[in-house]
C-alpha cells in the first residue's frame, strides 16, 4: 500500500502524516534521531495505525501538537492496531 506522506514541520515527534480514506490506514514518521552507541542520526519509524476514520485524521493534522496528539488519542487506544512499516 502506498500512502503518500505529508510533511510535518511543526512538530518535535511527528515528521510527516498520510491517510487511505479507503483502507482508513494512517501513516505516521516519527523524526529522525541521534543514536548514541553509533553516534549517527537514525531515520524516525514508520507505522500504520487503523482504523481511523477521516474525522480522527483531521483533528491530528489540526492538533496543535502532534506528538501530545499521537499520543493520546491512539498510541494506548486497543482499539488501534499499529503496526510498525519495514518496507513502504
Amino acid at each position: 500500500m502506498t500512502i503518500e506522506l505529508i510533511p510535518i514541520t511543526s512538530s518535535g515527534q511527528i515528521a510527516g502524516l498520510g491517510y487511505d480514506p479507503e483502507a482508513k490506514v494512517m501513516r505516521v514518521r516519527f523524526t529522525d534521531y541521534f543514536h548514541k552507541t553509533t553516534r549517527t542520526m537514525k531515520p524516525g519509524a514508520l507505522y500504520d495505525v487503523e482504523p481511523v476514520s477521516q474525522e480522527q485524521f483531521d483533528a491530528f493534522m489540526a492538533a496543535k501538537s502532534k506528538g501530545s496528539h499521537y499520543h493520546a488519542t491512539f498510541k494506548n487506544d486497543r482499539s488501534f492496531t499499529i503496526t510498525k512499516v519495514e518496507n513502504p
